[in-house]
């Protein structure tokens, strides 16, 4: 479904002066509707049954990345708890947790002169442990992996799962952060179809100090909340 917009939601359009993830001659055509806490605004007037939808699926989100984050310990050789008690306040807002269920929806660029530099979602990381995605059939993301871009196909039934970019810091390097895009496929333009998506962006509580588990001293500690601020600052530009 696609939401309305209202100043009054939390609804971010993303454009060219909003967020820069590639290059500044890059225009990224989407919209993205952000919830951090089931107490959020919800668009009830509109859309009465959106908040019940979101009230069910969120629990179940955080219960998988619960139970990814305690297979995430084991393979490093950890208490299987580690990760867990860094991530204890998902869903309870962002001055506690930066955790994001988003909804995003790509309008069909088939009335328009699709330009040079126009991009659904410009190359990027992001930016937190990791990133749950639920892809609709369109297809159209694109993993860069051994030098060259790789079409991420929509399996159904499947949940794709990206690297962030703290969590690459946080193994020193052990798991890479997924870069990624959004491209605008010559065959979707014909269909006039747009695109949509659902992302759960796993973060660690605002308060957790991220440092290499393996003890380098390449990197110095940082709280999760000032590396999300720090990554904002290079992307958002107002």
């Amino acid at each position: 479904m696609r939401l309305p917009t209202s100043d009054s939601y939390t609804l971010k359009i993303m454009e060219l002066t909003r967020t820069r993830l590639e290059s500044k001659n890059l225009h990224e055509v989407r919209e993205a509707y952000d919830i951090t806490s089931l107490d959020s605004v919800f668009p009830d007037k509109h859309l009465p049954e959106f908040r019940q939808a979101i009230s069910e699926l969120v629990p179940k989100l955080c219960k998988l990345s619960h139970r990814l984050l305690r297979c995430l310990a084991k393979a490093l050789g950890l208490d299987d708890e580690y990760f867990i008690r860094c991530h204890t306040m998902m869903c309870q807002g962002s001055d506690k947790n930066a955790t994001t269920f988003r909804t995003l929806y790509y309008p069909s660029l088939a009335d328009s002169a699709i330009k040079a530099g126009v991009e659904r979602c410009g190359r990027h990381s992001d930016y937190g442990t990791f990133t749950l995605l639920f892809q609709d059939d369109i297809g159209g993301l694109e993993i860069f992996s051994g030098g060259e871009w790789v079409a991420a196909t929509p399996i159904p039934g499947t949940v794709l799962v990206n690297v962030g970019d703290l969590l690459q810091f946080w193994t020193a390097d052990r798991y890479l952060a997924t870069i990624h895009r959004v491209r605008v496929p010559e065959e979707e333009i014909r269909r006039r179809s747009a695109r949509q998506s659902l992302a759960f962006f796993v973060h660690p509580d605002n308060d957790v100090m991220v440092s290499p588990l393996n003890g380098s001293k390449n990197h110095s500690p940082i709280s999760a909340l000032a590396h999300l601020n720090l990554r904002y600052s290079q992307t958002y530009k107002y």
